[in-house]
């Protein structure tokens, strides 16, 4: 009973809590994603496990360690396994200290209670013990396992970006603040490419890592290979990135060709050119962007109908200058930034003035332009 709790927990852990990891894995020898079903990974890998305990019982038969020690084994290499893509040799040589000191740990409790109750124990002494046990394998194994929820918050997400429903990846740790570089790309992506007012209408809604607008930009490494196609990115914008091209001008370049290709007066603003005027408000370049929206999208400009963000900007554009390049009029967006320059009349302390800000309105483009500069997530 004991190795079958063992063994139901260690499917489960793979099959639902780890199924982003086990995929990753079986994606390396590949080199690119491959497609898997991690119920059936996850039942091989059990019964694999189900042999290597039944060997190390085999092999210490007729004495009890056995037991105790193939229970420890297969928890260190179910840790081990999923940690060796993201953690080095410290962490996996003291996790193999920790699994005998687990062993050592465990002979000895038992010996213990072999001299205080005897070889006649009841029934709750022999339940205790083995509960315990398990209890601590289990701990072993979840705490053990090097994958922080940043790492699976980018795989997930990458996986759910190659599914049908793609719009599922930005449900994947939208609460949390924790993000990287790899995650940003990852989600401005999914933004880009099915929000029907394109990527300008909700990128500061998500936690944006320090490191300004080339964290628009796919990682490319190995890493990034096996996740999500670097070149996905590269055909959204229509062009290469030539070798030392800056981004910003990269962005711009691109912007250009789209721009040539297809007219701006359609309702859904285009990939390349949201990624060119997200990066000038990202990197606080108003001036800039207020210059280059009104170029790229006339007709959204005169109608009052730019995405959320690039209207926010714009408010703040012509609250800076007396004469700015764009007059843009929203009543509610307008309002809101009263309310917000008001509240952060109300304390004068930088720190409590920038935290009850963030707790209103840290979601806004205004937020981001006086207190973003190092991020919004993190590390």
């Amino acid at each position: 009973m004991f190795h079958l709790l063992l063994l139901l927990f260690l499917y489960l852990y793979l099959s639902v809590s780890q199924a982003d990891v086990v995929h990753y894995l079986c994606s390396l020898p590949w080199g690119e994603p491959v497609a898997f079903r991690p119920k059936l990974t996850a039942l091989l890998l059990v019964v694999l496990y189900a042999f290597i305990l039944w060997g190390v019982r085999r092999l210490f038969a007729p004495r009890k360690v056995g037991k105790l020690i193939g229970s420890v084994a297969v928890c260190w290499l179910t840790a081990a396994l999923l940690s060796a893509p993201f953690a080095g040799w410290v962490w996996q040589l003291g996790l193999l200290l920790v699994a005998l000191l687990l062993v050592g740990a465990d002979w000895r409790w038992n010996l213990h209670l072999l001299r205080r109750w005897g070889a006649g124990r009841n029934r709750w002494q022999k339940f205790m013990p083995r509960a315990v046990e398990l209890l601590v394998l289990f701990l072993y194994v979840g705490l053990g396992t090097s994958v922080s929820d940043t790492d699976h918050y980018e795989l997930r997400t990458a996986r759910a970006l190659r599914s049908s429903r793609p719009q599922e990846a930005y449900e994947v740790g939208t609460v949390h603040l924790a993000a990287s570089s790899r995650l940003f790309a990852l989600r401005s992506y999914l933004l880009a490419t099915t929000q029907p007012r394109g990527l300008g209408d909700k990128i500061f809604q998500q936690p944006i890592p320090a490191g300004g607008s080339a964290q628009l930009l796919f990682p490319r490494d190995d890493r990034q290979r096996l996740l999500f196609s670097p070149d996905s990115l590269t055909r959204l914008l229509g062009s290469e990135r030539r070798p030392g091209e800056p981004h910003l001008a990269y962005f711009r370049r691109c912007a250009e060709q789209a721009r040539q290709q297809r007219p701006t007066t359609v309702e859904r603003p285009l990939a390349p050119i949201d990624y060119y005027l997200c990066a000038l408000l990202i990197d606080r370049r108003l001036d800039a962007f207020a210059l280059e929206v009104n170029r790229y999208y006339p007709h959204l400009v005169a109608t009052g109908r730019l995405p959320f963000y690039y209207a926010q900007a714009l408010v703040l554009h012509g609250r800076q200058h007396s004469h700015p390049v764009v007059r843009y009029r929203d009543a509610a967006i307008e309002a809101n930034f009263r309310d917000y320059t008001e509240m952060g009349d109300t304390l004068r302390e930088p720190t409590p003035r920038r935290n009850l800000l963030r707790r209103s309105y840290g979601e806004t483009y205004w937020w981001w332009y006086d207190y973003g500069q190092s991020g919004t997530a993190q590390p």
